[in-house]
């Protein structure tokens, strides 16, 4: 087989502004000092020309990051104030409002992503649960 990229560009960076999005799928990995992370794969819903693209976001779990993994995973409905197992399966298929972002990193520009709101749901996102809207 012969491939021929002439002509093909990498996709750039998604314009900076506030996108639908759900997350397609979790990466359980670690941060360069061995702490636990996840990789995120957020696939855009929001009508137009960037639905279906993706963009990455990586949540470290290290002593650093914890008091912000900790809201965030309070927002999903997960019970912080406990010692749990739960992992990535439990928010994959996750639906939320996401801002995107621009940046240089290393010489090259690309999307940096924040979580804005989630689906609202009755329980934590582990149990069937129905959507109630939006927060």
């Amino acid at each position: 087989m012969i491939l021929d990229f002439d002509g093909i560009h990498p996709l750039g960076p998604i314009p900076p502004r506030k996108y639908l999005a759900k997350i397609d799928h979790i990466q359980e990995t670690a941060t360069k000092q061995g702490d636990p992370m996840w990789e995120i794969q957020w696939r855009i819903t929001t009508e137009g020309e960037f639905r279906g693209r993706f963009i990455l976001s990586c949540w470290p779990f290290s002593e650093k990051a914890a008091p912000l993994m900790r809201i965030v995973l309070q927002q999903l409905g997960f019970d912080v104030d406990n010692k749990n197992s739960w992992g990535p399966s439990e928010l994959e298929r996750l639906k939320a409002i996401i801002r995107v972002t621009t940046q240089v990193f290393q010489g090259v520009e690309r999307n940096s992503v924040s979580l804005m709101s989630i689906k609202k749901k009755k329980k934590c996102p582990a149990g069937n649960t129905d959507t109630v809207g939006w927060r």
